[in-house]
């Protein structure tokens, strides 16, 4: 809301936001919860630390071609999972909100990471 009230009349706002329905989305709300449970013990961080993120490790150093280091790894395990409230919305969600807040979307980019992206116009 605060965007697009000091968005200008005609002025233009990109919106990037998790999908809906993607891998993503799947992987925070499932596996992602008992992760975010098992952290908040220092026996549950002990845990994931010997499992689930050298398994991340060595599946983002081999992505990487080796240029991934342990401690980048980490915090990307951290921001995809540990991240306390992550939010996922549709395509229709995300065109509801256009129509109230008086914006017309200009294009719309499916698939860019995890995120879909929006860019619409103030009227």
């Amino acid at each position: 809301q605060e965007d697009i009230r000091v968005l200008r009349q005609g002025g233009v706002l990109y919106l990037g936001v998790y999908r809906k329905g993607g891998y993503y989305h799947y992987l925070y709300r499932y596996p992602g919860a008992v992760i975010r449970w098992l952290e908040r013990f220092s026996s549950g961080r002990l845990l994931l630390h010997l499992t689930l993120v050298p398994i991340y490790f060595l599946a983002h150093l081999l992505k990487s071609k080796g240029r991934r280091t342990w401690r980048g790894a980490v915090n990307l395990f951290y921001d995809y999972f540990i991240t306390p409230q992550a939010e996922f919305y549709s395509e229709a969600d995300i065109e509801q909100w256009f129509s109230m807040a008086g914006l017309e979307r200009m294009a719309y980019f499916p698939k860019v990471g995890n995120v879909h992206a929006f860019v619409a116009r103030k009227r």
